[in-house]
């Protein structure tokens, strides 16, 4: 039986929290960041703030990359819209330059740097795979192999695509803890740590935590040809009767209210992020 482990009041509304979720957890997992249908063709990137972290990812012709989004010249931001198509990244700043394989171009001759060719003018790249559709980074330099997903397996068994399409995205006034406890309540699968999949499969959401009170849920569905329509619609419903009943349930926490949800599923979660941030 699985011990009972509540958090304080601010482990949902304060700063310091997430500042240790934030090393402590995303700063050392994989992370789900898009989809490959958000990544099509050559040029179509897909920027996000996952835990504090900006990065985006780009697809060029050797494949999808995914990089932290900063300038190498003054860390400025290189990819300011969520989505969008281009043919070389540029920071509008400086003007640095790069391909979409995240290499350096070229820059004004005011602020170029004194060797062009020198690695430290490349992008920073992080390390990428793919699950069934839906590419993970991680910002770890030695980070280990993604162990296989296994509800994403499960759900592969039940005659679906093997691949997830971009339905939906929604900002839900919550922590990203608030969130996950209540889609394990409504009997979600979980995916360590930013990832739920209902339990029929054919939905996801990616949880993007944008800081300590905001959180943005990505819907995905599985591309069912026969009946994507219907597959996105359900996608978007499940977000709309989830968002308002989460947000009720942060307020609950902010006034102290911590003791909710009493299920070894939310108490395995709560131990698991207690102890990725112990220093």
């Amino acid at each position: 039986m699985t011990q009972a482990t509540w958090l304080t009041a601010a482990s949902y509304t304060k700063g310091e929290p997430f500042m240790l979720e934030k090393t402590g957890i995303f700063a050392r997992e994989w992370l789900p960041m898009c989809t490959q249908s958000q990544l099509e063709n050559p040029g179509d990137y897909v920027s996000a703030t996952i835990g504090g972290w900006p990065i985006f990812a780009v697809r060029a012709d050797t494949g999808v990359g995914v990089y932290r989004n900063t300038c190498r010249h003054q860390n400025m931001m290189i990819v300011e819209k969520p989505a969008g198509q281009c043919s070389v990244l540029q920071c509008r700043y400086h003007g640095w330059q790069y391909a979409l394989d995240g290499k350096f171009i070229g820059a004004p001759p005011l602020v170029a740097p004194a060797d062009a060719k020198a690695p430290g003018n490349n992008l920073v790249p992080l390390a990428t795979t793919t699950v069934q559709g839906l590419v993970f980074c991680t910002l770890r330099d030695d980070a280990p192999a993604l162990v296989a997903r296994t509800t994403l397996g499960e759900a592969e068994g039940n005659g679906f695509a093997p691949y997830f399409l971009h339905a939906r995205m929604t900002d839900v006034a919550c922590n990203w803890k608030t969130y996950v406890e209540q889609r394990l309540a409504d009997g979600w699968q979980f995916e360590w740590p930013l990832l739920m999949v209902h339990a029929n499969g054919a939905i996801a959401e990616q949880i993007v935590p944008r800081s300590f009170l905001r959180t943005r849920i990505v819907s995905l569905t599985r591309d069912v040809a026969a009946g994507r329509t219907e597959a996105k619609h359900a996608a978007e419903q499940a977000i709309e009767e989830a968002a308002p009943r989460v947000e009720i349930l942060q307020q609950r926490y902010e006034s102290g209210e911590t003791t909710l949800l009493d299920l070894p599923t939310t108490h395995a979660f709560r131990a698991r992020v207690q102890a990725a941030i112990v220093l």
